[in-house]
C-alpha cells in the first residue's frame, strides 16, 4: 500500500491534533532536547534545517500561545535564547504521534526500532557503489525543505495552512464530500480531518449540509470564499515549488 510522504502526514496531524506547523513541531523538539530546553535562533535552525527566518516565525507563533518564552542570553547579552515553557513541555508529551502516524499511514507493517532500521528497511546501504542510504537521507532533508517552503508562503499569504489547503483540494476535486473522503483522500485519521474540516468551515471556506443519504452524516462543499482562497493557495504552491526545485536541481 502507498504511503503518504512523512513530513506532510506529520504536519496534517500536527495541524489536526495541536494547531501546529512542522516548524513549530520541530521548534519545540528541538528546545525539549537541548541543555535547559534554551537555544538561540541560529542553533534551531541548524537543527531542524529550517532557515532563520522560518524559525523566527515558528518562534513568534509559539510565544504568542505561551509555548515558549524569549529571554538575554546568559553568555552573551547581546544574544537572545529561546526557552520551552512547561505549556510547551506539557503539549509536547500529551501528542500520542505514533498512535497518530500510525492511523494516518493506514500501514500493518512492522516499524523497526531505531531509525537507521528504518532507513535500511526502505532502501539497502549500496547501490552500484553510491550510499544509498545517503542519498535516501538527503531526499528525505529536501522534501521537508520544499514542504516547510510552501507552507510558509501559504500561511502568509492565503492565511490558511498546508493542510487546510489540502483539505480544501480534495473537497474541490470531489465536488462535495464526506468528511472519510477528506481523510481517504489524505491517508490521515478521520478525526484528524475533520478537526481541520472544522477550521476552515469556521473561516467560512466550506459549508457543511446533512447528506441526504444518511441524516447522521454531513457534505462538505466549497464556498465561493473557499474556492478563491483554494486559486491564490494553489498558484502559491506551484511557484514556490517550482523555484525551490530549480534552486536544488540547478
Amino acid at each position: 500500500m502507498q504511503r503518504a510522504a512523512a513530513p506532510q502526514v506529520l504536519e496534517r496531524e500536527l495541524q489536526a491534533t495541536a494547531a501546529l506547523s512542522l516548524a513549530e513541531f520541530g521548534t519545540l523538539v528541538a528546545l525539549a532536547t537541548a541543555d535547559g530546553a534554551s537555544m538561540r535562533v541560529g542553533e534551531i535552525a541548524t537543527r531542524t534545517a529550517l532557515t532563520i527566518s522560518r524559525v523566527s516565525r515558528a518562534i513568534s507563533s509559539l510565544e504568542a500561545r505561551q509555548l515558549v518564552q524569549r529571554s538575554p542570553c546568559a553568555t552573551d547579552g547581546r544574544g537572545v535564547e529561546t526557552i520551552l515553557t512547561p505549556a510547551g513541555r506539557t503539549l509536547l508529551e500529551s501528542l500520542d504521534l505514533d498512535a497518530e502516524l500510525q492511523a494516518a499511514t493506514r500501514t500493518a507493517e512492522p516499524v523497526p526500532a531505531s531509525a537507521e532500521q528504518r532507513r535500511e528497511a526502505v532502501v539497502p546501504p549500496v547501490v552500484g557503489g553510491v550510499d544509498a542510504g545517503q542519498v535516501f537521507d538527503d531526499l528525505i532533508r529536501v522534501e521537508t525543505v520544499l514542504w516547510a517552503d510552501a507552507a510558509d508562503a501559504v500561511t502568509r499569504h492565503a492565511g490558511i495552512t498546508l493542510p487546510e489547503y489540502e483539505v480544501l483540494r480534495v473537497i474541490d476535486r470531489l465536488g462535495s464530500c464526506g468528511v472519510k473522503d477528506v481523510a481517504d483522500g489524505l491517508r490521515i485519521s478521520p478525526s484528524g480531518a475533520g478537526k481541520i474540516a472544522t477550521r476552515v468551515e469556521d473561516r467560512g471556506h466550506i459549508t457543511r449540509t446533512v447528506d441526504p443519504r444518511d441524516a447522521r452524516a454531513a457534505t462538505l462543499t466549497l464556498t465561493g470564499t473557499g474556492r478563491s482562497v483554494l486559486d491564490i493557495a494553489a498558484e502559491l504552491v506551484r511557484t514556490r515549488a517550482a523555484a525551490a526545485l530549480t534552486r536544488v536541481l540547478g
